[in-house]
C-alpha cells in the first residue's frame, strides 16, 4: 500500500506524459529544489503538508499539500507554463496498482522574482486526495 507519500510520484509523471508540459520545459522536473545551473524553464515539486485520515478501521486517505515552482527567464514563459501545469494536475486523478489520486485542485498561487535564480518564479500550491 502506499500513501500520500507519493504524491510527488504521480504529480512528476503526470506532468511529464503531458506534451503540452514537455514541449515547454522537456524533463525538466525535479523533487524539491533544482541544482544551480539547472536550464530555464524548469519545475520544482514538493510535498509541505500532509494529513492522514483515520477510521476504527484504520488508514482511509491522505490529504496532501503540494507546492509546484515554476521557473523561467521570462514572465510570460512563466505564465505560460503554469497554465499548463495546472490543466495538467487538476485533471490528473488516476487509479495506480496500489493507490488512488481520488481529487486534486489548486488552492493558492502567487508570483515573484528570485534574485538567486534570476527568474521569474510562480509557485502553485495543490491539494491532493490520496486513497
Amino acid at each position: 500500500m502506499k500513501t500520500g507519500l507519493s504524491a510527488l510520484n504521480h504529480v512528476r509523471g503526470s506532468l511529464l506524459r503531458s506534451r503540452k508540459f514537455t514541449d515547454i520545459a522537456g524533463s525538466r522536473v525535479y523533487y524539491v529544489a533544482a541544482t544551480n545551473g539547472t536550464m530555464k524553464p524548469y519545475v520544482t515539486c514538493t510535498r509541505t503538508a500532509i494529513v492522514a485520515q483515520y477510521t476504527k478501521d484504520g488508514w482511509v486517505e491522505d490529504d496532501v499539500v503540494v507546492a509546484i515552482d515554476i521557473v523561467s527567464e521570462s514572465y510570460e514563459q512563466a505564465v505560460e507554463l503554469a497554465e499548463v501545469v495546472r490543466e495538467v494536475i487538476e485533471s490528473s486523478m488516476k487509479e495506480y496498482d496500489s493507490y488512488r489520486v481520488a481529487d486534486c485542485k489548486m488552492t493558492r498561487s502567487a508570483e515573484g522574482y528570485s534574485l538567486e535564480a534570476d527568474a521569474y518564479v510562480i509557485t502553485m500550491d495543490f491539494d491532493i486526495v490520496i486513497t
